[in-house]
């Protein structure tokens, strides 16, 4: 995974990667050490760039509890907003 993961990720300019599903979460845990089973990590370099990452369910997951409509909290919700808002703001002055 390291061979293909780390590439794509230092490629993107995303500031928010958001992981679906058991394997997305498992390589990224392998490749960068981000723990599984937090919704929201705190920002972060990634490959060049702070960034946050978002681990929600996959949509076809079987056996657990359907959360897709709201996987993350209102604060969680606000902190993402607010990091993409000041990445924005950043990113315009460069």
């Amino acid at each position: 995974m390291d061979e293909w993961l780390r590439p794509v990720i230092a490629t993107s300019g995303a500031s928010v990667i958001v992981l679906f599903g058991r394997y997305a979460k498992t390589a990224f845990y392998k490749v960068f050490g981000i723990p599984r089973g937090l919704s929201t990590s705190e920002p972060q370099q990634l490959e060049g760039l702070v960034r946050i990452v978002l681990q929600l369910p996959h949509p076809n997951e079987r056996g657990s509890l359907k959360q897709n409509c709201a996987p993350l909290t209102q604060s969680q919700l606000d902190q993402v907003r607010g990091f993409l808002a000041a990445n924005l703001s950043i990113r315009r002055t460069r």
